[in-house]
Formats: C-alpha cells, sequence, structure tokens
C-alpha cells in the first residue's frame, strides 16, 4: 500500500497533519541534513570523558590531556577526542578477553 500521495511532497501524511500550524513554504521546502549535536555532549561531560580515556592506560595520558585540552579550546574536531574514548574501551575489551 503506497501511502504516498505525491512524490514531489516529503512525508504527505505528516505534511498535512500540522497543514495548520506550519506555513506552507516550511511544508513544502526540501529535505533539509541534521547532525548529532556531539561537541555539545562532549563538552558538558569533558573532564569524566577524558578521565575514562586517561584511566584506560591505552594512551599516553599527557596526549589525552593536550587532545582534551585543544576540544575545549575550539581547536580540535569533537572526533579527536572521540576516538581517545574509542581506544580507551577497545583496550578494556582486549584486556578482558586477554584475562
Amino acid at each position: 500500500m503506497d501511502l504516498k500521495v505525491d512524490p514531489q511532497v516529503n512525508k504527505p501524511l505528516l505534511s498535512d497533519a500540522v497543514a495548520d500550524l506550519l506555513p506552507e513554504h516550511i511544508r513544502h521546502r526540501p529535505k533539509q541534513g541534521f547532525t548529532f549535536p556531539f561537541a555539545l555532549w562532549m563538552k558538558n561531560d569533558s573532564a569524566s570523558l577524558e578521565e575514562m580515556a586517561v584511566q584506560s592506560n591505552v594512551l599516553d595520558a599527557k596526549v589525552v590531556h593536550r587532545i582534551w585540552d585543544n576540544f575545549r579550546h575550539d581547536r580540535c574536531h569533537w572526533s579527536r577526542p572521540w576516538s581517545t574514548l574509542v581506544m580507551a574501551q577497545y583496550g578494556r575489551v582486549q584486556r578482558a578477553v586477554a584475562v
């Protein structure tokens, strides 16, 4: 069953349901991308996340601290400190498997 009435309109049922709430130009505009606010989330918890990365002993603590400091001061993308967390978790898993 195809509920898509007009191939030019995205989500026609939803659009019809909010027709009285949203202006026409909003309901019929092209799709837009959405980016999750990882940087904001990570900055809000940066101290505890940094500590998790350091405690793993997988990476050099001085380097981890420098990466997180750079992140907090907008000198690097959120993916750089995120990678320290990924490596920390990887190290924990590998140690657990080795036991």
